[in-house]
């Protein structure tokens, strides 16, 4: 688990602390220590594919979340990326949470031809 290590470390604790803990972070396997949280759909589920599908899942369970309940923001992020977390609190602050915002990479005709337009993350958003 180095790429959550690191993320702790990093940007994920001081956030963690600032958010109250209010932070789901899904997995393959629940893992209380770390606060990974799983469902069967998702146990044990460690291909590429798979972790495409626990965006989804992640998203739902996020909607459905009693700790997420009320927050202002949600936001999906892979463990091999990193948030520059002064700069997204003053990017945020600047919005009103009530109207709806997506911030993504949009992938294009180029990339997808059969849509015109997709949402995409990862490292790279």
């Amino acid at each position: 688990r180095s790429r959550l290590g690191a993320a702790f470390a990093s940007w994920l604790g001081p956030l963690r602390s600032l958010v109250g803990g209010r932070v789901l972070l899904m997995s393959d396997r629940s893992n209380r220590a770390t606060g990974e949280k799983s469902t069967p759909v998702l146990y044990n589920r460690t291909t590429y594919l798979d972790a495409q599908r626990r965006h989804f899942v992640g998203l739902k369970l996020a909607y459905r979340s009693a700790e997420l309940r009320g927050a202002a923001w949600t936001m999906l992020v892979d463990d091999d990326t990193w948030v520059n977390v002064p700069h997204l609190l003053r990017y945020v602050r600047r919005l009103e949470p009530s109207r709806p915002l997506v911030v993504s990479h949009i992938l294009d005709r180029v990339w997808l031809p059969r849509y015109p337009q997709a949402l995409s993350g990862g490292a790279g958003m």
